[in-house]
């Protein structure tokens, strides 16, 4: 997964057009979520991304199950989670509007939101999985 994600620079610093500026902002916001969902089952084997009547959990329920992670086994990392996770659903939300409302249609991306979202995606994988993140980032 490091490898893609690494790769999403492409997006937002290969064209000085800002085409691919949306594109970015998205495909940071789902591996924010993919990252959570390894970190969930590398803690937990049998963590499941299933709800009752086999529904998916959501965003929220993911990042709630990530907080509670935190919450009894790293209570003195909870404050930057809490941090981060804010800044990924306050950018979630944004993203989920923009593809269920019309009042969004014109969304405009600024690279600044993109470097934000890459740089926060790399910091809950530092936070979330430590050295080993570091490794195969370097």
């Amino acid at each position: 997964m490091i490898t893609e994600i690494c790769a999403l620079e492409i997006y937002y610093s290969g064209r000085t057009g800002g085409q691919y500026l949306k594109t970015a902002l998205i495909l940071c916001d789902d591996y924010t979520e993919l990252t959570s969902k390894l970190f969930l089952l590398t803690d937990n084997p049998g963590w499941s991304d299933e709800k009752s009547q086999h529904k998916f959990k959501n965003y929220h329920d993911i990042q709630g199950d990530v907080q509670a992670v935190f919450k009894t086994k790293r209570a003195g990392e909870l404050a930057q989670a809490e941090r981060l996770h804010g800044a990924m659903k306050a950018r979630r939300e944004r993203r989920n509007q923009f593809f269920h409302s019309t009042h969004l249609l014109d969304l405009t991306v600024n690279r600044r939101e993109c470097v934000e979202g890459f740089c926060d995606l790399m910091e809950s994988g530092r936070l979330l999985f430590g050295a080993d993140w570091d490794s195969e980032v370097s």
